[in-house]
């Protein structure tokens, strides 16, 4: 049976992954800095993956590791310094852990000032980061890609997707704030006109890749993972009111600044390489919108 070893599992790709690989019955050890509630199947370790004798015990006997620990976006603008240097000693030792096989989700945002209008990002597009949290998952990307390890870097665009439980704090990203807004106010709040464009995947579809993976040899490579399908952040604030409509609820206010006269255009994310490994996204944005509404809707005591 394969053994996989999930660092930053208490997060929340992390605990969709983690309680994903469990449920399929794969042996998974979950790495957190605090406790989890996990479902059967899953062996956590509570501590820091910097700690050379706790990873040495976590990837003992591990087929291969699936790494998602370092700082978000929002540690990344609070403390950049800090943040930044924590995620890439991360990834160091994880490289040098001596496990045969990693995975390792990375951003699309390495692309940074690429991603304008017209533009069509495939993996020998320049990186570009603008923003400390691309630069340190370029930096990280670039510490696998130099380890000898086998390494499947992906590019992961902008996943949609409920959390696994209420106190998993991603609620600034977009989907999941305009869902958890809607659910308590019942208004769907742009701070922008929602003109930017954004390749939306469904976690369902990244848990299910990276599922397909773990079971079998692979060689190193640089992958984009998303949609392929580019669409404005205003209409998914649409979709979002079509689901609180279809789910019986009073259609939601949409508060935004009005749309510019001259709104750009959209980029694309090229993820035809993703072919190779069996990995083919199908969800429709609108079920996993759908997902989070109906997770913010039974869960609202808890999200106020």
């Amino acid at each position: 049976m394969t053994t996989v070893l999930v660092t930053g599992a208490g997060g929340y790709i992390g605990q969709r992954i983690t309680s994903r690989l469990a449920s399929d019955g794969v042996a998974v050890r979950a790495l957190v800095r605090t406790p989890v509630p996990w479902p059967a199947g899953v062996e956590e370790t509570v501590g820091e993956l910097t700690d050379p004798a706790l990873l040495a015990g976590c990837v003992k006997d591990a087929d291969v590791v699936i790494h998602l620990a370092g700082a978000n976006e929002v540690a990344m603008a609070e403390n950049p310094e800090r943040s930044q240097a924590e995620t890439v000693t991360a990834a160091r030792c994880v490289a040098e852990s001596g496990v045969p096989r990693v995975i390792y989700l990375s951003t699309v945002h390495v692309y940074g000032s690429a991603m304008v209008p017209g533009a069509v990002l495939t993996e020998d597009t320049p990186p570009e980061p603008v923003h400390p949290y691309a630069a340190s998952r370029l930096a990280c990307e670039e510490i696998f890609s130099a380890s000898g390890t086998p390494s499947l870097i992906f590019r992961l665009t902008n996943g949609v997707g409920a959390p696994v439980r209420p106190d998993v704090d991603r609620w600034s990203l977009v989907a999941n704030e305009l869902c958890r807004e809607g659910a308590l106010s019942g208004r769907l709040t742009l701070r922008t006109s929602g003109a930017q464009w954004r390749d939306f995947i469904a976690l369902h579809d990244v848990e299910s890749g990276l599922r397909h993976l773990v079971d079998r040899d692979f060689s190193s490579g640089l992958y984009n993972l998303g949609s392929g399908t580019s669409v404005t952040v205003r209409s998914l604030a649409m979709l979002i009111r079509e689901s609180f409509v279809a789910m019986g609820c009073p259609e939601p206010e949409l508060v935004a600044p009005p749309l510019p006269p001259d709104p750009p255009g959209p980029y694309r994310v090229d993820v035809s390489r993703l072919d190779a490994l069996g990995v083919t996204p199908t969800t429709p944005l609108r079920r996993a919108v759908d997902e989070t509404v109906a997770f913010c809707l039974e869960h609202t005591n808890d999200l106020r």
